[in-house]
């Protein structure tokens, strides 16, 4: 690519990152506050197993999405896909009862 290319592609590199920070902080912020303090560890620990299950799966599955995609001559089925499942995570946040979404009572 041209120049200009390179420099859109590293915006949105940058994008992309800046939005994996907040997202990743955020759920174990939310994450924190729902567990009570004497099953924090095991609470922050099951949390941290499923984010390196995702981190170790995603690319493989995006891959396939794209291999399926690009065999079916449909080549953004891997983004409609990754698109469809951070809308049903976004549907999934709005749901979350309110006593979850701040800290317990008497705990800091």
């Amino acid at each position: 690519p041209r120049p200009a290319g390179w420099a859109l592609v590293q915006c949105c590199i940058l994008w992309k990152n800046c939005g994996l920070s907040f997202a990743f902080s955020g759920s174990f912020v939310m994450i924190s506050n729902s567990a009570p303090s004497e099953r924090m560890g095991q609470v922050n620990g099951l949390a941290q197993t499923g984010a390196a299950l995702a981190r170790a799966t995603g690319p493989a599955i995006c891959g396939g999405g794209w291999t399926l995609g690009t065999a079916l001559h449909l080549v953004p089925l891997a983004f409609l896909a990754s698109g469809a499942g951070c809308a049903a995570c976004l549907y999934l946040a709005t749901r979350i009862p309110l006593e979850l979404r701040y800290p317990l009572r008497g705990e800091h």
